[in-house]
């Protein structure tokens, strides 16, 4: 008796959708194709590879792939640039309204956005990294080293 042949499934307007979206989450196009052809899991590797490659060829497919990336790229067009050009607005808004607190929250953003400002309390330090303070130093020595410390520390 002779094995079933496998057919390749229509590019139906689901199909289509279901491996162009596998793709553009970065699937790959082996796995892509076995999600939108449930069946083929029981197939053999090779085989599934060269359905994938066949179906990822079909216009409709490239067509779709390229409207979920286009798509995507358009969703997150956010850049620095944008933020920055955002907290300026608000900085000039702010300035018109007589609104020093929003002022300086703008200036403040904008700053923390270009790297001028260092949140503190994001940077960690390790127990072991701090110096050594003994019990009955004189403060002045304590401050010294802990001084110098924070010089090599920032």
């Amino acid at each position: 008796m002779t094995a079933k042949a496998k057919t390749q499934p229509a590019p139906t307007p689901a199909r289509v959708q279901v491996f162009a979206e596998a793709i553009q989450r970065g699937e790959s196009q082996s796995s892509a194709y076995r999600e939108m052809h449930p069946s083929s899991q029981k197939w053999t590797a090779e085989t599934v590879h060269v359905k994938a490659s066949i179906f990822s060829k079909v216009d409709k497919v490239i067509a779709k792939v390229e409207e979920l990336r286009v798509a995507a790229a358009n969703r997150n067009k956010t850049t620095i640039d944008t933020i920055d050009k955002m907290h300026k607005a608000a900085f000039v808004m702010a300035k018109e309204c007589k609104q020093g607190a929003a002022m300086t929250a703008a200036a403040n953003n904008l700053a923390k956005l270009h790297g001028l400002i260092i949140d503190r309390s994001n940077v960690a330090l390790k127990v072991n990294e701090l110096p050594e303070i003994e019990d009955g130093m004189s403060d002045e020595r304590a401050a010294e080293i802990f001084g110098d410390f924070l010089k090599r520390n920032g």
